[in-house]
């Protein structure tokens, strides 16, 4: 067990009305479980991490709050009650993906989720999915519905599937990144192709990065022999020559 809580260890709220709430909450039971604390002292603590709005209703129901379970209870009947749910649950459903550059789509479906877990209670795998679809524009959730798509989880961590490959290609989960190589670009090979399929929308494609990698510059220019500069004598030497871009992305 950890020693006793310090000011800069208690976590803040200032009572937002959305599921920062219930998040705060577990923030502070989190705290409890790591330290040695008596009952007095989770009140302390509580009163400690509220400020703004949090504070004030804090200091106006003090007296009715004998233990931390109570202000457990208070706290989300009045952050995080009934209609204040209510209205959440209706901007989820009115919320449009913003998946795309700086935002994958992965990431933004796992904020959804997470979203939907601080509910109380907690929503149905079903309402999840349907509100996942209901984020997509409307001829990406006509495929959806088409396809049968049951589960969240088909959005989340799914790997794009590759039918089709020229060269050798890898898949990062953790980047959300596919890489497609091409060991030999010359005469006989000008070009090559990858078919894929993928969950995602157009924007989740763009930026394409693209590397070319060549062992001849391209004027073909060699060093053929290197001379010092006081008597011309012929000096060892070795070479690497390597051609590449230093940025060329299709946006």
């Amino acid at each position: 067990m950890g020693g006793r809580i310090t000011e800069s260890d208690i976590p803040c709220n200032e009572g937002k009305g959305n599921q920062h709430s219930r998040r705060h909450l577990k923030k502070l039971r989190a705290l409890f479980e790591s330290s040695w604390v008596t009952e007095d002292e989770k009140l302390r603590v509580a009163k400690a991490s509220v400020w703004g709005m949090s504070r004030n209703w804090f200091l106006m129901n003090e007296e009715n709050l004998e233990n931390f379970s109570q202000f457990e209870d208070a706290f989300l009947q009045e952050f995080w009650g009934p209609q204040i749910q209510a209205n959440a649950r209706v901007k989820l459903y009115q919320e449009k993906c913003r998946g795309g550059p700086g935002v994958p789509l992965e990431r933004y479906l796992e904020q959804l989720v997470e979203k939907a877990r601080f509910f109380g209670p907690p929503l149905t795998e079903e309402e999840v999915t349907a509100m996942a679809i209901s984020q997509y524009p409307v001829e990406v959730q006509r495929n959806l519905i088409t396809k049968g798509t049951l589960s969240v989880e088909e959005f989340i961590g799914s790997s794009p599937v590759v039918s089709e490959c020229d060269g050798e290609y890898t898949y990062e989960p953790r980047k959300n990144m596919l890489l497609w190589t091409l060991p030999i670009i010359d005469a006989s090979n000008k070009s090559g192709a990858m078919e894929f399929s993928a969950t995602a929308l157009p924007g989740d494609f763009f930026p394409v990065t693209v590397n070319f990698v060549c062992k001849r510059s391209y004027a073909n220019l060699k060093v053929t022999e290197v001379l010092a500069v006081e008597d011309d004598s012929p000096v060892k030497f070795s070479e690497e020559t390597v051609f590449f871009t230093e940025k060329y992305e299709v946006v």
